[in-house]
């Protein structure tokens, strides 16, 4: 279970508020979509949920223990959770299977690999891929651990056969976990679990 209780963020002491009082109650496993105009919040709301931003005030509540009440709450909770930034950049220097090898939960699904085509790049380096391979890698490490996933503009770059192939792919190694999804438009080939849109710093039902 995943659960926001009036989460408030600004990025400047008396600054506006990015968050405003949100709220937001996920129950058990599914796809839960939340959509968002650049600039609405979404990565942040994003960065709150998945422990890399402490809200000025609210409570993120996983598995009935609060993400930010105590760092070994944050330490524990972050093992379940599986964060994949919109501007995620790992090192260049890195071949695809180190990487892999690096980040990857212990049970890489392989099939996964081969789902996406990485089999054909696992030999060149991070800083040899396109933008539609370094999103299908973080898309794969993303989905081989936790059971908390978040997906921030997954289908950001200019690929389209991942467009094609993020549907299955979700259906397929999202079973049995909770997995979030921001997006500047609907992706309607998902079957989502419930849809949101983030306005004024709040979510409401689509």
């Amino acid at each position: 279970m995943l659960e926001l209780r009036s989460i408030s963020f600004s990025y400047l002491v008396k600054g506006p508020l990015i968050l405003d009082t949100l709220d937001l109650k996920l129950n058990g496993p599914g796809v839960f979509l939340i959509l968002g105009n650049n600039g609405s919040g979404k990565s942040t709301l994003m960065d709150v949920m998945s422990g890399f931003k402490r809200p000025a005030q609210g409570n993120v509540i996983i598995n009935g223990v609060d993400l930010y009440g105590t760092d070994t709450a944050t330490y524990e909770l972050s093992k379940l959770i599986s964060y994949m930034p919109a501007s995620l950049k790992l090192p260049n220097n890195l071949y695809v299977d180190d990487l892999i090898q690096l980040y990857a939960g212990p049970y890489y699904p392989q099939a996964l690999c081969t789902e996406l085509g990485l089999d054909k790049v696992r030999n060149k380096k991070y800083s040899e891929l396109s933008d539609g391979y370094k999103t299908r890698l973080a898309l794969s490490i993303c989905l081989s651990r936790g059971a908390y996933i978040f997906l921030d503009e997954p289908l950001k770059s200019q690929d389209e056969q991942l467009r094609k192939l993020f549907p299955l792919i979700l259906k397929k190694y999202a079973l049995g976990r909770t997995v979030v999804v921001c997006s500047p438009h609907n992706i309607e080939a998902v079957e989502w679990n419930m849809s949101y849109a983030i306005k004024n710093g709040r979510l409401i039902e689509c």
